[in-house]
């Protein structure tokens, strides 16, 4: 595994002012997140935009899964299918970032 001396994505993610939006997720569950996502994607402010962040609370070192998976996973999907163009973690791990194409599919 290699060592980094810095923070790699710190150079790939862009900083708040760069963004159109932001969803704030919290502690929300897996299923009631990726509906407020799905939300965001079919509401007016992405007409207005083309780069969000999702963001969600950090572990809290309690076991218990964060929306980090769940999320990169659909986001992913959202991807493969022409949905959105781009997708980064955030440099804190505890959201992502992703742009939507210049035209979205049909």
């Amino acid at each position: 595994m290699p060592f980094f001396d810095a923070n790699p994505f710190k150079e790939i993610v862009r900083e708040p002012h760069d963004l159109d939006g932001t969803l704030e997720l919290g502690s929300l569950n897996e299923t009631e997140a990726i509906e407020r996502l799905q939300r965001l994607l079919r509401s007016a402010q992405v007409t207005q935009g083309r780069r969000f962040a999702v963001r969600f609370d950090p572990p809290a070192g309690d076991g218990v899964e964060t929306l980090f998976l769940p999320i990169g996973r659909f986001l992913l999907h959202l991807r493969r299918h022409g949905r959105i163009s781009r997708c980064l973690p955030l440099a804190d791990g505890h959201g992502y970032y992703f742009e939507l194409p210049a035209r979205l599919p049909a």
